[in-house]
């Protein structure tokens, strides 16, 4: 199977969510799970790709950002 390993401190954290979950003693896992935390897409490519799609990407007035890596393992997503 595959699993994604996502860096949550890759990229920023809009304050909206800051609040959201200390006001409401949310745990970061269901953040994720419920606002995917601001991030709209993800794309995943080929390591040997990665700097063309950041550069492409860049390019056509986006704002990408390298959030982590797809791994051999149980399906699923682990959050560091």
């Amino acid at each position: 199977g595959i699993r994604a390993s996502i860096d949550t401190h890759s990229f920023p954290s809009l304050p909206i969510f800051e609040i959201i979950q200390k006001k409401g003693n949310i745990s970061s896992r269901d953040m994720f799970n419920t606002f995917n935390m601001g991030l709209g897409l993800a794309m995943v490519v080929d390591s040997a790709d990665v700097g063309t799609a950041m550069c492409t990407l860049t390019q056509l007035g986006e704002h990408p950002y390298l959030i982590g890596t797809c791994i051999e393992g149980d399906p699923g997503v682990d959050l560091w």
